[in-house]
């Protein structure tokens, strides 16, 4: 990304008048401020670039989470037809509510989780 042509130093205190400054720098050698509150025209000539590079990135951001999403699934070990039927049967009796249950399958959850490679 390339800022240029900011105008800030004639600008700030406009920018203060119509809204808060937060935040101001030095962006590729111009000075440039982030302003909450009302919206101010930009000096004439300001302009933001966003490269190719950048555009394709944005692009291609969701397919890669799709990818990694079913890495992740595809890294769930199947379970016996037995196994589900097990859990459907605590389910129904209310077994995950008892909160020492409940408290291992966190911690359980959690320790998968600190484990894994997403």
């Amino acid at each position: 990304m390339n800022i240029s042509g900011s105008n800030l130093s004639s600008n700030h205190s406009e920018g203060l008048r119509n809204g808060y400054v937060h935040h101001a720098g030095r962006v590729n050698g111009s000075e440039v401020a982030a302003v909450e509150g009302k919206h101010t025209t930009p000096a004439s000539g300001d302009r933001v670039e966003i490269s190719d590079a950048a555009r394709t990135a944005a692009n291609d951001a969701p397919a890669r989470e799709l990818a990694l999403a079913r890495k992740a699934l595809n890294a769930v070990p199947e379970l016996s037809s037995e196994r589900i039927s097990e859990i459907k049967s605590r389910i129904q009796d209310g077994y995950y509510t008892n909160p020492e249950v409940l408290r291992h399958v966190a911690a359980q959850i959690a320790n998968d989780l600190a484990g894994s490679s997403f």
